[in-house]
């Protein structure tokens, strides 16, 4: 039987892929509540929410721009929060959230900005910016 070097490569880098960890480290954003949230919406803060998965191969590949953005001087003053999309469902459809890996932007009470699946630092700046 004939397998192609593309395929045995395909197969071991596969194989290695699922000896990696997903995740060094979950997203370390402070949790969702909703007397936080509500607590900055009145203060006429920017807000960033993300809804997240440790699981969700999406949400962490997500996570270095998230955290970098979430640590950038640019951002002094925003406040975060994560959803657990799998302990939140609640939460989620009071904020019409439909999946995980979204992030969406307020400042005070207005939703400014919503977007899905943002793997760049810069990307993750350019939207929290609708919100400054």
């Amino acid at each position: 039987m004939f397998v192609s070097f593309k395929a045995k490569l395909a197969a071991l880098l596969l194989g290695l892929s699922m000896l990696a960890p997903i995740s060094a480290q979950a997203l370390d954003w402070p949790a969702f509540t909703r007397q936080a949230f509500e607590a900055a919406q009145a203060e006429g803060k920017t807000i960033m929410v993300a809804v997240h998965a440790d699981w969700c191969t999406t949400c962490v590949a997500m996570e270095p721009a998230l955290e970098g953005a979430r640590v950038d001087d640019f951002l002094e003053g925003v406040v975060f929060f994560k959803v657990d999309y799998d302990k939140q469902r609640d939460v989620m459809m009071d904020l019409n959230v439909f999946n995980r890996s979204t992030v969406i932007v307020y400042t005070g009470a207005d939703e400014v900005a919503r977007a899905y699946a943002i793997f760049e630092l810069q990307e993750v700046l350019d939207l929290a910016w609708l919100g400054l």
